[in-house]
This record gives C-alpha cells, sequence and structure tokens, in this order.
C-alpha cells in the first residue's frame, strides 16, 4: 500500500518506522471519522446508533454467524464499505453504500 493511492482517495502512508506509519494512519483515520461525521452515531459513551469503536481495534469480534475474527485493518474497512456484509454492527445495507459512492 505505500506509495499508492489509498482507497478513501488520498495518498498512502509513506516509508517510515512502523511506529511513524501507526501514527500516520491514526490520525488520518481520525480526521476522516469527523469530516464523515461517524462520531454522530458512533459515540463513545453508546448512546448513538452505531457500535462504540473505542479500543475496537485489534481485538476479536464474534459476528453474527458465531465466528470471531480480529478487528483489523481489514475488517474496519469492510465494515464500513460493506457493512451487512458479515452481520456485524447491526448496520443497515444503505450506510456502505454512501462511502462507495465517494
Amino acid at each position: 500500500m505505500t506509495g499508492e493511492s489509498s482507497s478513501w482517495g488520498r495518498p498512502s502512508i509513506r516509508p517510515g518506522s512502523a511506529a511513524r506509519d501507526r501514527a500516520v494512519a491514526a490520525e488520518n483515520g481520525q480526521e476522516l471519522f469527523g469530516a464523515f461525521a461517524c462520531n454522530t452515531c458512533h459515540r463513545p459513551d453508546s448512546q448513538g446508533r452505531g457500535p462504540v469503536l473505542v479500543g475496537l481495534f485489534g481485538q476479536t469480534v464474534a459476528l453474527q454467524s458465531g465466528e470471531k475474527v480480529v478487528a483489523d485493518e481489514a475488517y474496519v474497512r469492510e465494515s464500513i464499505l460493506m457493512p451487512a456484509a458479515e452481520n456485524h454492527g447491526g448496520l443497515s445495507a444503505h450506510h456502505g453504500r454512501r462511502f462507495r459512492a465517494r
């Protein structure tokens, strides 16, 4: 992914240390989270329509099928672009269409 355009429409992280790359990715994600108003549904106080995302990355997540997966970059990307694909977040399919169209 380094040196290529990312699926988010922004340049991917430039080469560097793993810690720097993670910090840049987190900063970019935080910026997108606010820009797309994800924080209106994914609130840290459990009062939003979507699931709480604080501390999710890297954790094991149980899918509706009973299968357990790690919430890694691929899981997060799929959850955003195709939220109904794994039946993990209880979000309707229209949620993801908004991002695929951009």
